[in-house]
């Protein structure tokens, strides 16, 4: 199982490039080093992943480096924990707060029980933990300036499901968008149904 503190990276552009290139991660059903370099371009901040059915040491790394670098937005290491054995908790605030104004995301990855996959190129097995949901919870500001920056032209006004207030379809990922309340909003990410297969698309031999 993963070993974790909340604070996994404090990633510039130079610790993003040596992670691409690292092999570590290729035995959980797909070729990461592929798929990084795929998703560089896929958006100005070179820092988009998808999440569903991804280990997840993949898509965290890129969204904590995005919640440090460009929304300034530091981890909680006390808020950082296993609620159960497939529920890891993290949390993000500002490094500076005035007075009442407490703004912060809450990130909850669920992920389905750990597999061991078989890793061809050094004849062992790799623990795996992939994601089955991601679901991101925070004040309205901060719950929406991540919505619209970190999945941008993806973006679109309305839902397919009732109380969807935007939502984004990425790779194999529906992201949806809803105000719980006035104070409290919510991101869900999980399976698009669209099938999409990383193994297929981003093989080593690819």
């Amino acid at each position: 199982m993963l070993k974790r503190i909340c604070i996994i990276v404090l990633l510039l552009s130079q610790g993003i490039s040596s992670f691409a290139q690292n092999e570590m991660y290729d035995g959980c059903e797909i070729s990461y080093q592929n798929l990084r370099a795929t998703l560089y371009h896929a958006s100005p901040h070179h820092l988009l992943s998808p999440f569903v059915n991804l280990d997840i040491s993949f898509p965290d790394v890129l969204l904590q480096t995005f919640l440090q670098t460009e929304m300034n937005l530091y981890p909680h290491d006390d808020s950082c924990k296993w609620v159960s054995d497939t529920h890891w908790q993290l949390e993000f605030g500002q490094g500076i707060i005035f007075g009442n104004d407490v703004q912060y995301l809450q990130i909850h990855y669920y992920l389905k029980p750990t597999i061991n996959v078989h890793v061809s190129s050094i004849s062992e097995k790799e623990t795996c933990s992939i994601i089955e949901k991601c679901v991101i919870i925070g004040t309205p500001d901060l719950v929406l300036k991540l919505f619209v920056n970190y999945w941008g032209e993806s973006v679109k006004i309305g839902g397919q499901v009732y109380g969807e207030i935007a939502h984004a379809d990425f790779m194999g990922d529906h992201i949806a968008l809803y105000a719980v309340s006035n104070s409290l909003y919510k991101i869900i990410i999980t399976n698009n149904n669209s099938s999409f297969n990383y193994k297929a698309n981003f093989a080593k031999d690819n």
